[in-house]
């Protein structure tokens, strides 16, 4: 009823879903495949929403349907304002899903989204112009020599179990034909799930994804939310695999190849993701592991008490260089190209003044990277010292920066207080720097899931303590502090929320 199939016209192979309804079966079926064509909804996004809150409805959970077309909305209209907020304009693309479906076809041919179908709705949404939506159907086989010839900013492409995303890289950078593509030589790839490529809630998220993506691989900034599965592929591996195809990556033209990050004032640009890590203190090396890197650590030293138990194992493959602080000599020895540290000391240029704590005789000497003096060591342009008035002691991060070590720094202990957090360190400053590490080390989704787990453990400390009947409690915090004439016990007083 309602459709164009009759008794003597019926659909080209029959449904069960009525027989299953006799049954006691309930049957609901995505209305952009209803089994006749003329009952089929268009690809919008509005019938994704409509999709929701029937299925809302359906399982009397009609909030919930609510809260989640609201949020995707809301993820459209953010990657929309996102890219024309960083790019300024909008930027085109090609939703690649292979090369192997239009075998048929009379000239070379790959099959992309067009006109119709989620590629083309994220696209639209996100504020990317296909390229090919003057196709019809959701999908069409389009000529090589007009994909190359389209000339988009951005190519991306699909992955799947069947079908993986480095398989079309290769057939691409194998072939003279997009030898002199821009998106090839640039590498302006994005890696899109093929889950993502049909009409669902993952289609908001999917949109936000990609413009990050998008704007990473063209202009190396990067923020990604990480709910997606959308990504980018690691450039050095792209190089690596590509070294010895027809069309080489070239590093010098990726401009996500170098990646630029500002910690504590201080800007440094990578020309790689860092590859050997020493971490000093026990938060910076826990952060390390948390976010599971403890492949790209070389040395870690000055722990505090013991390893949290959860990355105990993968603390244990990593070589310890010092109980306490670390000379230069075991840091230097080890080769790294990034140090990670809670605490300034740990950058600190050598003293000569008899000081005997280890957090201030001071690190790095002439002998190394010294003298540290100037912009950035003994004052801080983004902060409130300069020439004239200068922190108490020299940090050698731009000379380690000046040799190849890229350097991270636990905002709450920047060198200069002016960039310190407004008040001391709070939840956002803790996601701040997950999400930097994330950056920094070509993680970003590990970094998302990370800080999700941080804010649910919260959440649910939160929802504890309520459940017991109490809004707060009063609570010191006893932290010994040792002076040259003995301990001194420092009580500080916390009122969590």
């Amino acid at each position: 009823m309602g459709g164009t199939h009759n008794a003597s016209h019926p659909t080209d192979y029959s449904t069960c879903r009525p027989q299953l309804h006799d049954a006691g079966i309930n049957t609901w079926l995505m209305p952009i495949s209803c089994e006749d064509p003329a009952l089929r909804m268009p690809p919008t996004s509005e019938t994704v929403y409509k999709t929701i809150e029937t299925l809302g409805n359906i399982f009397n959970v009609p909030t919930v349907a609510r809260k989640l077309v609201y949020d995707m909305k809301s993820d459209f209209k953010l990657a929309e304002d996102t890219l024309k907020k960083s790019a300024g304009h909008s930027l085109t693309a090609v939703w690649l899903d292979c090369f192997t479906c239009c075998k048929d076809e009379p000239e070379p041919s790959a099959y992309v989204g067009a006109g119709g179908g989620a590629p083309n709705l994220i696209m639209n949404k996100s504020g990317l112009t296909n390229l090919f939506a003057d196709r019809e159907g959701s999908w069409s086989c389009v000529k090589l020599t007009d994909i190359v010839a389209a000339d988009p900013d951005v190519m991306i492409v699909v992955a799947a179990s069947f079908d993986p995303a480095m398989s079309k890289i290769d057939f691409m950078h194998n072939s003279s034909l997009f030898c002199n593509a821009r998106f090839v030589q640039n590498a302006d790839y994005i890696k899109v799930p093929f889950s993502a490529s049909a009409l669902g809630p993952r289609n908001g998220a999917a949109a936000l994804d990609i413009v990050s993506a998008a704007l990473h691989v063209i202009t190396g900034s990067m923020e990604l939310t990480g709910q997606s599965g959308v990504d980018f592929f690691d450039p050095e591996m792209l190089r690596e695999r590509t070294a010895n195809l027809v069309c080489p990556v070239d590093p010098s033209k990726v401009k996500y190849m170098k990646t630029s990050y500002t910690n504590c004032g201080v800007r440094h640009t990578l020309t790689k993701t860092p590859e050997r890590v020493v971490t000093v203190h026990q938060g910076a090396t826990e952060f390390m592991l948390a976010m599971g890197l403890e492949d790209k650590m070389v040395g870690t030293a000055y722990i505090d008490d013991t390893i949290w138990s959860r990355y105990e194992e993968a603390y244990n493959k990593v070589p310890i260089l010092s109980a306490t602080q670390p000379t230069e000599k075991q840091i230097m020895d080890v080769s790294p190209d990034f140090i990670v540290a809670a605490y300034s000391s740990a950058f600190a240029e050598e003293r000569f003044t008899g000081a005997t704590a280890d957090s201030r005789k001071g690190v790095f000497s002439n002998a190394t990277v010294g003298p540290c003096d100037g912009k950035n060591s003994d004052y801080f342009p983004a902060g409130s010292t300069n020439e004239s008035h200068t922190t108490a002691y020299s940090t050698c991060r731009p000379q380690l920066h000046d040799a190849g070590i890229g350097t991270w720094l636990w905002e709450d202990y920047c060198e200069d207080p002016a960039l310190r957090p407004v008040g001391g360190a709070t939840e956002e400053t803790v996601y701040s720097a997950v999400t930097q590490l994330g950056h920094i080390f070509n993680v970003p989704h590990v970094a998302s899931q990370l800080n999700a787990d941080i804010r649910n453990d919260f959440a649910v400390a939160e929802a504890a303590l309520k459940k017991s009947g109490h809004s707060s409690l009063k609570a010191v915090t006893y932290r010994p502090r040792r002076t040259l004439n003995g301990p001194v016990l420092c009580f500080l007083p916390r009122t969590p929320t």
